[in-house]
């Protein structure tokens, strides 16, 4: 390949990185406007009355004005709640940050046929792809943000980003530390017992995320056993740190459901759940979600899968050897990635139909959101290894290949990646909403404080927007439980927003 076209590849790699990463960076300027909203009061509350330690057991074993027996949201809740209401301006960024580097690292162990890194003079020889993973995994990232239905409250939001999206960053690493475990030559004890603590810790932060990371390493757990009886015993190493994940992640779902705190709740479900009526409900949820995504959602799907497949080609065509890879290669993944999509996607709705016998809330629904992004990315992926190695199998020569194929490839990406600086101007578009809200949020949070410190009890404050949908705000009424809440957590008697100026 000549120098100029090789040159002007990682010209256009280099700008579509930068073009996805400008779209992350949106999301992470809009949370940074974020400060206590709904739910995150009384977790504030909490922690003023019993501090960060006893507020853990407490909140566990009593019920209270959010879902104690999730010990992760607690635990990370009172831990942002340590370093005040702006620690909820970093939290969307570095979550973001924090997942793209995770399924980067996540791509980089999977990138060839099998389980074996190349070793460091493979990669000086073949030219290290590590760039182009990265922008995958930001890819993953922004599109899963992207058609997430309420962005706002799955992100954004402390109280409904940390029980359902922090799971997904959690078990991220999870997989990836399973697959470190199993790729040593002896097994760790350290290592293992990491694993087990990190999937208790995972499933912790709610019924949802539990349910999907035991789909997940379910689905693990069968390709080891099927590795181990009928493969070349690639993945027969997962059998055991798998296993350990999945006990820790069965002693999740145990510490969730059997919380003191939600006792009485639980045993009302249990009393009216039918669990043939849950799988019909999780089976027409699911079937629903994927149908509304695919006619509702069809642009940025054809996005996914044009990005991805050109980013797999790029790879195949220049760095690594796709190999005899067929068409019927191409169609059993495809098989198999709408299985087990559809199944994880069922996974997550499966708690919401029990619990509520509903479909799940719209900040829930990001964790199947990803599942399908995920599923795409992987057919995509697929599908560009498969016409790379068809092109390659035309007989055509080694410096015509990666010249032609990969130059036009390159300038379809390039065309692509003006798709998500589209969708970055659109999320910023409610910039200036979010900036007024968080300049009065701390002019009132300042009235408050002083307040306290003149020795008042009670304050009347100004009336905020709801900056997040659906999720409740300070009001009027004395008996309302975020007044309540947000009274505890200033150490006041009472705090009720009363006072115009938003509209002003």
């Amino acid at each position: 390949m000549a120098e100029s076209r090789k040159k002007w590849v990682w010209i256009v790699i280099g700008a579509a990185a930068l073009a996805f990463g400008l779209a992350l960076a949106a999301y992470a300027y809009m949370g940074s406007f974020m400060r206590y909203s709904g739910d995150d009061y009384c977790y504030a509350g909490m922690m003023a009355q019993h501090g960060f330690w006893e507020a853990q057991p407490y909140s566990y074993i009593h019920p209270y004005a959010y879902h104690g027996n999730r010990y992760s949201l607690t635990f990370f809740s009172g831990l942002a709640g340590l370093f005040g209401p702006r620690a909820n301006a970093v939290l969307p960024g570095l979550v973001t940050l924090v997942w793209v580097v995770g399924l980067f690292l996540l791509f980089r162990r999977f990138q060839d046929r099998g389980l074996e890194i190349p070793s460091r003079q493979q990669h000086a020889q073949n030219g290290p792809p590590w760039p182009l993973l990265a922008l995958t995994a930001a890819v993953v990232v922004f599109f899963t943000y992207f058609q997430t239905q309420e962005i706002a409250q799955s992100l954004y939001w402390r109280s409904g980003m940390l029980p359902y999206l922090a799971p997904l960053v959690a078990i991220t690493f999870l997989i990836g530390l399973i697959d470190f475990a199993a790729r040593k030559a002896r097994f760790s004890l350290p290592i293992l017992l990491g694993i087990f603590l990190l999937a208790i810790v995972s499933g912790g932060f709610s019924e949802t995320g539990v349910a999907v990371q035991a789909g997940i390493l379910g689905i693990m757990l069968l390709a080891a056993l099927v590795s181990l009886r009928w493969w070349d015993r690639r993945f027969a190493r997962w059998l055991l740190p798998v296993s350990l994940a999945l006990a820790g992640s069965l002693a999740a779902l145990f510490l969730l459901a059997f919380s003191p705190a939600i006792r009485d709740r639980l045993e009302g479900i249990s009393r009216a759940a039918d669990p043939i009526l849950v799988a019909q409900m999780s089976f027409a949820y699911t079937r629903d979600f994927i149908w509304l995504s695919l006619r509702g959602l069809w642009l940025p799907t054809l996005v996914v899968l044009a990005t991805v497949g050109v980013l797999s080609m790029l790879v195949y065509s220049i760095w690594l050897d796709p190999g005899p890879t067929r068409a019927v290669s191409f169609l059993l993944h495809l098989a198999a990635a709408s299985l087990v999509c559809f199944f994880l996607i069922f996974s997550s709705v499966v708690p919401t139909a029990y619990a509520e016998t509903s479909y799940p809330e719209p900040r829930a629904l990001i964790i199947a959101r990803f599942v399908m992004v995920a599923a795409e990315a992987w057919i995509a992926w697929q599908f560009g290894k498969t016409v790379t190695a068809a092109v390659a199998a035309q007989k055509l020569s080694a410096a015509r290949l990666p010249g032609y194929l990969s130059v036009g490839l390159a300038g379809l990406l390039l065309v692509l990646s003006l798709y998500p600086l589209r969708g970055a101007k659109a999320v910023v578009a409610e910039a200036p909403r979010y900036r007024k809200w968080s300049a009065y949020w701390d002019r009132r949070d300042r009235v408050i404080r002083e307040a306290r410190q003149a020795g008042l009890r009670q304050v009347e404050v100004m009336v905020l927007d709801h900056i997040i949908p659906r999720v409740a705000e300070l009001n009027t009424q004395p008996g309302n439980w975020y007044n309540g809440c947000a009274a505890t957590a200033y150490g006041m008697d009472s705090i009720l927003a009363t006072l115009p100026g938003w509209d002003e």
